[in-house]
Formats: structure tokens, sequence, C-alpha cells
């Protein structure tokens, strides 16, 4: 069991560290990340566990990393954030591959409009009604029911289209 929790550890710190490089950072070093001492003391209290280590002492080492690492150098200057949408990060291609076939549907919504029942019993042909949105305004693209990106509508030949014109951002996505 203690190789799988090595294996695990040594798999997400290469997974950090392919990921600080597509995102042009120095690669994480036991001298400029305290993070990564952070994990190296929990894996080394983790193994010692039952060798009788308390939580006192795990707590006064963290703490002593935290002030070697904020007293040791200077803070380093902030960089721009990263864009919401990168580039992707290398995902094995059979797991993509099952999921390239998978049907979504995808809707476009020009707007809502909550009416009485009297109102539209009442609708014949040739009835307005008339939505939230402004002409021009952005369309809501939705991906199996769940806003996904925003467009404008276009005429495509004798057909209409929505140019996408704003991709959420994911976190948005999981609301």
């Amino acid at each position: 069991m203690p190789d799988e929790q090595k294996d695990e550890s040594q798999l997400e710190a290469e997974m950090l560290r392919l990921m600080a490089q597509q995102e042009g950072e120095t690669p994480p070093t036991p001298s400029n990340d305290v993070e990564a001492a952070m994990l190296q003391m929990l894996q080394g209290t983790e193994q010692a566990g039952d060798a009788g280590a308390t939580a006192g002492d795990s707590q006064k080492d963290l703490d002593s990393m935290l002030g070697a690492g904020i007293a040791g150098t200077a803070a380093p200057a902030l960089s721009a954030p990263p864009p919401a949408f990168g580039p992707a990060l290398d995902i094995p291609t059979e797991n993509v591959n099952r999921l390239l076939n998978v049907r979504l549907t995808v809707s476009i919504e020009l707007g809502r409009v909550q009416i009485p029942i009297r109102d539209i019993i009442g609708w014949t042909e040739g009835s307005l009604v008339e939505l939230d949105k402004i002409a021009g305004e952005p369309v809501d693209v939705l991906v199996n029911g769940k806003l996904f990106a925003r467009g404008e509508v276009v005429v495509i030949a004798e057909n209409f289209g929505v140019r996408i014109t704003q991709m959420l951002n994911p976190a948005d996505l999981m609301n």
C-alpha cells in the first residue's frame, strides 16, 4: 500500500510539473516551492504515522516550512492570470475517442417570457409573442439544456445560424 501512495504522489507531482511547463512557469524545485515541501512533509507524516508522529509535531514542521518559505526569499512578481481556455491537457486518446460519438442536444434560446394561460388560449396564427431580449442582443447556446456559450444570430444561405461570441467560464458552467 505505501508503494501505491508513493506512485500516486509521484504522478501528482509530475502532473503539476507538466502543467507548470505548459503555462510557461518554471517547474517547482525544493528551494522555491513551499507546496512541494509541504507535500513531502505530509508524505513523511503518512509513512511515520504508525511510528508515533503527533499532530503537534506536524504543525511545528508545517509552521517552520512556511516561515522558511516566507522569510527565505522575496515574494515573486505576480504574473497575469492564465487564459480561461488555455492549451488542452494531454488526455489519453483512448479516453477521448470513447466520447467523440456521444450525441449532445444543442439548442439556441432567443429569449424567454412568462405569459398567463388566458393569453396563450387567445393565440391565433399571426399572434406575436414579445421576448425579453432586445434585437441584436446575444442569444444563449445551450448544450443538453445547460448554458454553454453566447452568440449572435446570422443567416447562412437560407438558414439561420449562430456565431459564437463568448464561451462561458468552465467554473460558471458547473453551477
